[in-house]
């Protein structure tokens, strides 16, 4: 018969364990949601090629794989055309940011970029990155997930905020 409560107690004390757990969860949940409306307005950078057009210029983001003397960015249209050049001159390695005036360029015709980088002669390799201006952020299925101008993304597919 001791045995036979100690069990119970043991199963009671697991049970209220898994609430426990189940409170801190839906805790953090919430935590995490108030963080991610502070992301709100605010540039977040993912896998992909893409830019942020908005008051007159393009901004992009690409990542380099070590240093480079040279880094030269194109802007490309739907179609695949250079729309633009910017010559950023010697970088270092990391997340790389930039801005190119859009002039006369529609922004509609905007895509995509191109980055071309070396150092000692050598080719550097540079990743596009596609940037996203955040609109809302919001739970899904307990997964914290922002909404951009650019579709929805899950907080883990963030790889820097700007």
């Amino acid at each position: 018969m001791t045995t036979q409560m100690a069990q119970i107690n043991q199963v009671v004390g697991l049970q209220q364990v898994n609430e426990t757990l189940k409170s801190l969860a839906t805790q953090f949940g919430m935590v995490s949601s108030i963080q991610g409306a502070q992301l709100v307005g605010r540039e977040v950078a993912s896998e992909g090629n893409g830019l942020v057009v908005a008051d007159g210029k393009a901004r992009g983001a690409f990542n380099l794989a070590g240093a480079a003397d040279r880094v030269n960015v194109e802007i490309l249209g739907r179609a695949g055309e250079v729309l633009g050049t910017v010559d950023l001159g010697g970088r270092g390695a990391g997340l790389q940011t930039f801005e190119w005036p859009l002039g006369s360029v529609d922004p509609a015709r905007v895509a995509t970029l191109r980055v071309t980088a070396t150092g000692g002669g050598q080719s550097v390799t540079a990743t596009p990155l596609a940037l996203h201006k955040v609109q809302s952020v919001g739970l899904v299925e307990g997964a914290l997930r922002l909404r951009t101008d650019g579709g929805t993304l899950a907080y883990d597919q963030v790889l820097a905020f700007l």
